[in-house]
């Protein structure tokens, strides 16, 4: 997404730095099937949904929080997540 306007080696610095600060879930084929029958808008949030809940996750980071309204989970922009705890 970003490589286009900071170019590609600060655009992998960028991902490198997300991987060593936000654990990344896997998706599994009951996560993604479970998806399908949530009541939000966004199937993608509610993939994120479902596997943060399997994991057992405190918070999301995501860049739209319109789609995690009725998350079970709390969801946060990135930049307030890596100022600390709330």
């Amino acid at each position: 997404m970003c490589r286009k306007t900071v170019g590609t080696e600060l655009a992998l610095r960028g991902v490198v730095r997300c991987l060593s600060t936000f654990d990344v879930l896997p998706v599994d084929h009951s996560a993604l099937r479970a998806a399908c029958e949530d009541p939000g808008a966004d199937y993608e949030d509610n993939v994120t949904i479902r596997c943060a809940v399997a994991a057992n996750i405190d918070v999301i980071a995501t860049r739209d929080l319109t789609g995690f309204t009725q998350s079970p989970v709390a969801a946060r922009l990135p930049a307030e997540i890596l100022k600390g705890p709330v």
